[in-house]
């Protein structure tokens, strides 16, 4: 989560930190006291950039305060027991430096690898968080007021599922212009052209196929992926209740222990003896307690490691089926 925000002549922020809690955290403030411009901040520091930047409303440089000669954002994120700490500044129009460091060390200090590494550490990249997570002002009003045709337009525009929309008219379009070559064959007389047509036409019908197999490739691996992922994650929530009765069951024969050794002091020298063995007996059954939690815990991490894989794996996955739009829309 985050954690702080730092803003150093940051439009109408002259020198502005901001520190959130876990929940829900609620920004008011006046028209024009710089609400719109937190988010942006927040949105620039984690990709360099931000939606008035990407649609040329803003230039860079427009966004330092007026009168100063530079603007800096600072951001700090919580994740995983891990403190990340990103770094923008921005001179003269452009940026001057950029910088993450993890736990305190310094990890890149490139612009456009930083925007990397966060997507790597997020899940998610600048078009999923413009799309999912982050709203631009006077869009959400739009969005209630437009007629339900065009917030269909508008929901399948934010979730991304306009591009299966693009990909089917791409397919068709592959279909249009092999009904019309085959048109054009039933018209030629030439047995040479007509081979050639046809060739045409089997060419499309396997990239056809191919793109269609590879997009319902995609869509299953992306699907075991996340059933993957939730499963892994009820098995880690069993092991850790089980962690937790198991350390509940140390502390009572601990405190058990602890009871008979204040009644040692009046029993038999034979009964101290077989509370003796009982209690080695009880030593063991700690021992072997603590051999299976020690076990369960090397369980955990190595689920939290195929958790991480698969993020990867869903991460590449992302990157297929962009590439696949590429060439689609190619």
């Amino acid at each position: 989560m985050i954690t702080s925000l730092h803003l150093k002549n940051w439009r109408s922020h002259k020198d502005t930190e901001i520190r959130f809690s876990k929940g829900t955290n609620l920004i008011i403030g006046r028209m024009g006291a710089g609400k719109s411009s937190i988010l942006n901040a927040i949105c620039y520091a984690l990709f360099g950039t931000f939606p008035d930047i990407k649609g040329r409303k803003l230039a860079l440089g427009d966004v330092v305060r007026e009168g100063e000669r530079f603007a800096e954002v600072v951001l700090t994120l919580s994740l995983n027991e891990d403190v990340y700490r990103i770094t923008r500044r921005i001179e003269n129009g452009t940026t001057k430096k950029a910088e993450i460091r993890k736990n305190g060390v310094l990890m890149e200090v490139k612009a456009r690898n930083i925007a990397e590494i966060v997507r790597k550490v997020l899940g998610f990249d600048y078009e999923v968080f413009t799309r999912a997570l982050y709203v631009v002002q006077n869009d959400v009003n739009h969005f209630i007021e437009c007629n339900p045709s065009e917030r269909k337009v508008e929901l399948d525009r934010i979730l991304g599922i306009d591009k299966f929309e693009k990909i089917r008219q791409n397919c068709q379009t592959l279909r249009n212009r092999i009904k019309k070559i085959r048109g054009l064959l039933q018209q030629q007389v030439d047995e040479k052209e007509i081979e050639k047509k046809k060739d045409e036409i089997n060419k499309c019908k396997e990239e056809i196929k191919e793109k269609e197999e590879e997009l319902e490739k995609q869509e299953r691996e992306l699907k075991t992926a996340y059933q993957e992922v939730k499963e892994l994650w009820e098995r880690l929530k069993k092991m850790r209740e089980e962690l937790k009765k198991r350390n509940s069951l140390k502390n009572e024969i601990a405190s058990l222990k602890g009871k008979i050794d204040g009644i040692k002091k009046n029993l038999s020298f034979n009964t101290i003896e077989e509370i003796s063995e009982i209690l080695n007996k009880k030593r063991q059954e700690i021992e072997m307690i603590n051999e299976k939690v020690m076990e369960k815990r090397k369980t955990i991490s190595k689920i939290k490691e195929s958790i991480k894989a698969l993020r990867e794996k869903i991460a590449t996955i992302r990157e297929r089926r962009m590439q696949s739009k590429r060439i689609e829309e190619k």
